[in-house]
């Protein structure tokens, strides 16, 4: 029941009350009164009170509502900002990493350009000194051996050491000289490269010498054979100059995955000092230069008076 039709009724007793004060029936004018205000179930005072509590309660859900909302947008908006800061870090380390990355790759680019303008002059200057030791000394060497041999043999043991000599200039402008892979392949000069070693005598030491060939490419490179061959004699001048070996043993192998490895095992143990990792003369240092032109790796260990070289390359 409404609080306004019992304040109505209430106030329409009070009248009848005023103006029948004395009737016969006033003792019982407010009977209607006493009985409304006893069947009501609240005063009305009483019933405004709890509505305004009411009212207050729920304003007060709302205001805790609103802060909790507020909050939540704070968090919101502090969450949103992260992710902000952590896209634009992301993008920022990004950016640093693909730049870092690019100017390595330049740089590592002028290196190779660099190590292959040295290599190039070079190889021009072994072929011109190459044609300088066979077309004039070896040449004046052969001269010179047919005059001592015209001597009736007195001059025998001269005439045989010049011949010796030429043979040796000739030797070493055929090694100075590229390959030429378009007729050989790798394995085919490298074989012969060692059985010039095996047969020949190095101050005073036999050396033998054996190769072995398995598993590779049919096709590489004539740049990649040139470089890795021009390896090959450079470790071996090391080994034959400074260990001293009376056996060596070279292995040629190629993988499926398009790796070929060159390895050269020998009965000598150099020190850093004799070749080793630490040298840097410029047979070391053209290996290096060779090495990076091919993206090559070159790994010496030693086992006892055991080395070994191992030249191993990725094909691209």
């Amino acid at each position: 029941m409404s609080i306004l039709p019992k304040l109505v009724t209430v106030l329409a007793i009070l009248i009848l009350s005023v103006i029948f004060p004395t009737a016969q029936n006033a003792p019982t004018a407010d009977g209607p009164l006493r009985e409304e205000l006893r069947l009501t179930d609240t005063p009305p005072g009483h019933q405004i009170e709890k509505s305004l509590a009411d009212f207050e309660v729920k304003y007060d859900t709302l205001q805790k509502d609103l802060r909790e909302g507020e909050l939540a947008n704070q968090v919101l908006s502090r969450e949103r900002a992260m992710l902000w800061m952590a896209l634009c870090l992301t993008v920022a380390i990004g950016l640093g990493l693909f730049l870092f990355t690019r100017q390595k790759r330049l740089k590592n680019k002028l290196e190779i350009e660099r190590s292959r303008s040295y290599i190039q002059g070079m190889e021009e200057e072994r072929r011109a000194f190459a044609r300088e030791l066979h077309d004039g000394v070896a040449a004046d060497l052969l001269a010179l051996r047919l005059n001592l041999s015209d001597a009736n043999g007195a001059n025998a043991r001269a005439a045989e050491m010049a011949e010796r000599l030429r043979m040796t200039v000739r030797s070493i402008s055929h090694q100075l000289m590229p390959p030429e892979f378009g007729e050989h392949s790798l394995g085919e000069i490298i074989k012969r490269y060692v059985e010039t070693i095996s047969t020949g005598d190095r101050d005073g030491t036999l050396v033998s010498a054996n190769f072995v060939e398995a598993d590779m490419p049919a096709k590489i490179s004539e740049h990649t054979c040139r470089e890795i061959y021009r390896i090959f004699q450079e470790e071996m001048s090391n080994i034959l100059r400074h260990g001293r070996p009376s056996h060596i043993d070279v292995a040629l192998q190629g993988s499926p995955d398009g790796t070929v490895t060159l390895t050269i095992d020998h009965d000598s143990a150099l020190s850093e000092d004799e070749g080793g990792a630490t040298s840097t003369g410029i047979g070391r240092r053209t290996i290096e230069e060779r090495l990076r032109i091919i993206d090559a790796q070159l790994e010496r260990s030693k086992h006892g008076n055991t080395s070994s070289s191992k030249l191993t390359l990725k094909l691209k």
